[in-house]
Order: C-alpha cells, then sequence, then structure tokens
C-alpha cells in the first residue's frame, strides 16, 4: 500500500494552515532550530515563522527549549495529535451510525417493503430527475432545509431563482455548504447574494450527501452518492427514513460555522464598512485555505497571508481557529 505523502495540504485534514503544516514539517526535520534556520527552508520570513511557532508551542505541537537558547522541537506526532484524531473518530462514528441507519431503511424498501406506501420513489430518467427536484423545491410552504456537496452538473454564480422567490414569501431556507463547495470558483459571489436575500448558511467540511428537505415532508436526493442529480433521483416521503435524514441534517447544522455577511454600513474591524479583512476573516473562520481565499477573491496568495497575519495579530490570536473564535465574539462575523 502507498504512504500517504508528507506534505502541507496533508497537514490541513490535521487543522493546520499552510504555513503552519509548512514550518511544522521543517522543524520535523532539522529539529533544534530557530526562526532564522527554517525562514531559508521554508521560504517565510523570520517574524512569521515565530509567530507560527509560538502558535504551535501553544496548540502542543512543539515544545521550546529555554536551556538551549529557546530552540524549537517537535513534539512526537502520535502525541500531539492525539486530541484532534479522537475527536475526528467520534464524529465519523456518529455519522456513520446515522448513514448505516439510512442504508438499513433504503435497504428494506429497495426489497419491496415499504413499497406499498410510496415511502420512496426512483427516478432515473435525466429530465424528469431534474425537473422532480425543481419542483419539490418550489413546493415549499414553511421551510427548505438543504446540504449541498458536489459535483454539479454547471458552475452557479448567482442566486437560485427558485430560492429566492420562496425567501421573499416568507419561506426559511437553511443550506448547509461543505467546505469544498465554498471554495469552488465563481460560487463566492452566489453565497454571499444568497445569504444577503434572507438565506441561513453554514460550512462543515465532509458533509456526506447532498439533499433537499421540504417542510418535514418530502426530500430529495441523488441515487447514488457523488453522482450529479441528472444520474438518478431519491424522492423521498414521510417515514423512518425521512426521519433519519432530518435528523443526520440537524445533528451537522449544530457543528458547522455560521457564514454571514453584513449589509453595507454594517461596523468592520476598523470602524468601517464591510472590507477585506472582515471577508477574509468569515472565510478564514468557515476553514478555506489561503488559495481558495485568494482564488475567489482575486488576490495573490502573499497578499491574503499578509491580510490573515495582520488579522491574528489584531484579535491576539495565534491560530486560524482562534482568528474566527475572536472574530465572532468582537462582533466582526
Amino acid at each position: 500500500m502507498r504512504q500517504p505523502e508528507l506534505d502541507g495540504p496533508g497537514l490541513h485534514q490535521l487543522g493546520l494552515s499552510a504555513d503552519e503544516a509548512t514550518a511544522d514539517l521543517a522543524l520535523l526535520r532539522q529539529p533544534g532550530s530557530g526562526p532564522a534556520e527554517l525562514a531559508p527552508v521554508t521560504g517565510l520570513a523570520a517574524g512569521t515563522i515565530a509567530r507560527i511557532l509560538a502558535a504551535l508551542e501553544a496548540a502542543g505541537l512543539v515544545d521550546r527549549a529555554v536551556a538551549h537558547g529557546g530552540r524549537y522541537y517537535p513534539v512526537p506526532p502520535d502525541l500531539a495529535f492525539e486530541p484532534v484524531l479522537l475527536d475526528r473518530a467520534r464524529q465519523l462514528r456518529q455519522t456513520r451510525e446515522l448513514v448505516h441507519s439510512l442504508t438499513a431503511q433504503y435497504s428494506d424498501v429497495a426489497a419491496g417493503r415499504g413499497r406499498e406506501d410510496g415511502v420512496v420513489e426512483v427516478i432515473s430518467e435525466h429530465r424528469a430527475a431534474l425537473t422532480r427536484w425543481r419542483e419539490a423545491h418550489a413546493s415549499a410552504q414553511v421551510q427548505v432545509r438543504a446540504a449541498e456537496v458536489p459535483p454539479y452538473l454547471e458552475a452557479q454564480t448567482e442566486p437560485n431563482p427558485t430560492e429566492v422567490e420562496l425567501l421573499n414569501r416568507g419561506v426559511a431556507h437553511r443550506v448547509l455548504y461543505d467546505t469544498s463547495v465554498a471554495g469552488l470558483a465563481g460560487r463566492f459571489g452566489e453565497l454571499r447574494d444568497g445569504i444577503r436575500s434572507g438565506e441561513q448558511a453554514r460550512v462543515l467540511p465532509g458533509v456526506p450527501l447532498r439533499a433537499l428537505i421540504v417542510d418535514d415532508r418530502l426530500a430529495v436526493l441523488p441515487a447514488k452518492s457523488g453522482r450529479m442529480l441528472s444520474e438518478g433521483l431519491l424522492l423521498v416521503r414521510p417515514g423512518n427514513l425521512l426521519l433519519a435524514l432530518s435528523t443526520l441534517f440537524e445533528l451537522l447544522w449544530e457543528r458547522a460555522v455560521p457564514l454571514r455577511f453584513s449589509d453595507a454600513g454594517a461596523a468592520g474591524p476598523d470602524g468601517g464598512t464591510e472590507d477585506l479583512d472582515r471577508v477574509i476573516l468569515r472565510l478564514l473562520a468557515v476553514g478555506l485555505t489561503d488559495q481558495a481565499i485568494a482564488r475567489q477573491l482575486n488576490l495573490s496568495q502573499r497578499t491574503v497571508q499578509r491580510h490573515v497575519a495582520t488579522l491574528m495579530t489584531r484579535l491576539g490570536a495565534r491560530t486560524r481557529l482562534q482568528a474566527g473564535v475572536q472574530g465572532i465574539r468582537q462582533g466582526w462575523l
């Protein structure tokens, strides 16, 4: 079996930013170093390295040996990342149990049990699947709960007109986006405009499926995981399967990070209106990498990194996660 690559993007899955991962890997390969020694091998400024090492020390990932001139040494990774792995395992176990429940419910229907009352309808034809999805959405009277995960048939850069019409009629929308959706090219403007129209949005990594739940009476979802809507659709009516889908959505919603955009004139970090730092902080809080933020805002990655470093300093945060939390506490988000 091929060993996983030891690189920065891989460590991002453990909650480290790109620069934190770069510094951590450099220290693993060159223990007993300080900012001056790590700067040339990482391509980062010594001052940036010093701030990153202090944050990694606070997180328990590195140790600073005062007796050896304040040089840094890595904490064994199996000890350093154990709390993260245990939490991920717990979350994965809860999600897997719910997915197993969904699978059991679907298997019963597929075997012929439950078809009598029409609990699940399978729609295979391309045009019919897309039509039923749109019809289900448009039929909402009270609320819509949606989980959004790629792939998509086409890039969407403007708010869904059906959603905008329903929001104008007072139909609530709660939409849970996988982090990968927020990072797709062109989606930032669409997400922002939808939220400003009244959508409640949250972002979470690892959303397991795409689904639309309408008024607690109907759900539609792709027939197979990782497939587009046009490749087959399941229409689920009231019963245990719909209840399981609703429960899964609510559990994921509670774990997700709210994504909000202020109206014009709202106070920003410097007392002004919605500014670049505030936008970057919002994207930072939902887990986007510097590269993804740069792509969304049409900026260079270095420019984004400078803004992130400035935000962390102003917020007194040692990690990107702390920056997001402090931003929420201080009312910037």
